[in-house]
């Protein structure tokens, strides 16, 4: 799986920062430590992931 990485995220028209941000913000309230982890979650298990 492959998506993309903060900075073509930030290329858009949001700061580095700013992506950085909320994915770690997400990562943090959903209880995940990467990304990938917690992509993979939501495919298998879609609203089940819970969010703190």
């Amino acid at each position: 799986m492959q998506g993309f990485d903060t900075a073509e995220m930030a290329e858009s028209s949001t700061s580095q920062n700013t992506v950085n941000t909320h994915r770690r913000s997400i990562l943090y309230r959903t209880g995940f430590k990467n990304t990938q982890k917690l992509v993979l979650a939501v495919i298998s298990h879609g609203d089940a992931v819970k969010w703190h």
